[in-house]
């Protein structure tokens, strides 16, 4: 049987791509980093391997944190009566005078990246607000859950039923110590 012209040179062709692309391989997988090449790897890892933002620096007496502009329930103006305040380019310094709008924003000379607004609150505060929304509401909340238990028991036992509490319920009735979020 007579082999297709066309064929055969379609088929040597491919043959030429795949050798010449393994060739190719092969070279750039020989390839050493050179000083520019090693710093494009790390800018790279950091646009697109690490957080979106950048860790804030620490300010002493202050728990630091990103804040969007965005959300209509969450404002920056409730945050601030709330005590929270924006943190001003030059008060951190470095890096960060370049993430801080110049003119033609509300948020002129603070810290932002994009819709996000660098914020700070003082540790005493932040302590109380994290203490209030992680253990004291849940502690309210686990309450009344025990306290609907209860009843439930207590109206199965004038009915000479019984209500068996297993491991998640006599949880919920251990009394946890309020945990420290400053610092």
């Amino acid at each position: 049987m007579a082999k297709d012209p066309e064929r055969l040179k379609r088929d040597g062709e491919d043959e030429d791509r795949q050798s010449r692309a393994t060739q190719e391989r092969a070279q750039t997988e020989d390839r050493q980093l050179s000083g520019d090449d090693s710093e494009r790897l790390e800018l790279f890892r950091s646009q697109f391997y690490r957080e979106a933002l950048p860790d804030l620096p620490p300010i002493p007496g202050y728990h630091t944190f990103w804040a969007t502009t965005t959300n209509p329930r969450d404002t920056i103006a409730m945050r601030q009566r709330l005590g929270y305040e924006v943190i001003k380019a030059d008060e951190i310094g470095g890096q960060w005078i370049n993430l801080s709008p110049k003119t033609g924003s509300d948020f002129a000379g603070c810290v932002m990246v994009n819709e996000m607004l660098a914020m700070k609150i003082p540790l005493s505060l932040y302590q109380r607000f994290m203490l209030e929304a992680h253990h004291y509401e849940p502690a309210r909340q686990q309450e009344k859950l025990t306290e609907v238990v209860d009843q439930i028991r207590e109206e199965a036992e004038r009915r000479k039923a019984k209500v068996d509490e297993e491991e998640g319920m006599k949880e919920l009735r251990r009394h946890v110590r309020a945990p420290s979020f400053a610092g």
